[in-house]
């Protein structure tokens, strides 16, 4: 019976040493994974800081492309106003151009209105100077 406590005993003192390498192992796991959980939440935190970056990048390049669509607008309508103008420009070009034409040539037409009435008054003069002379 003594042989069988001591057997006992000795099993019970062999599943102690087993079980406490058993938890040494787990404690040393627990310990690793503990270490492992810490740094990814560390590179979490990395992460979101990161992504926070790059909404605010994305956010700060939406408003910029927004800028430059709003600013390639108005260029835009700024541009077709100043075609137009050109537009307006050329055509008072070509009616000035016109009417300057039209003046030339009524300016001829009295220079030759002109020339004409000079010459048949210095026709007429000597007949004229003949009849006063006559009369007298």
């Amino acid at each position: 019976r003594v042989a069988q406590q001591e057997q006992a005993i000795s099993m019970l003192q062999a599943e102690r040493v087993r079980l406490r390498e058993a938890m040494e192992t787990l404690n040393a796991g627990r310990a690793e994974i503990d270490s492992k959980l810490s740094t990814a939440f560390t590179e979490k935190g990395l992460m979101q800081s990161h992504l926070e970056q790059f909404r605010a990048e994305k956010e700060q390049l939406q408003l910029r492309a927004q800028q430059a669509s709003s600013e390639n607008a108005a260029l835009r309508s700024r541009l077709v106003g100043l075609e137009k103008m050109v537009q307006d420009y050329q055509d008072e070009t070509s009616s000035l151009q016109e009417r300057c034409q039209l003046l030339r040539e009524e300016k001829e037409g009295l220079q030759q209105q002109q020339t004409v009435a000079h010459q048949s008054r210095q026709s007429v003069a000597p007949y004229m100077q003949g009849v006063q002379g006559a009369a007298l």
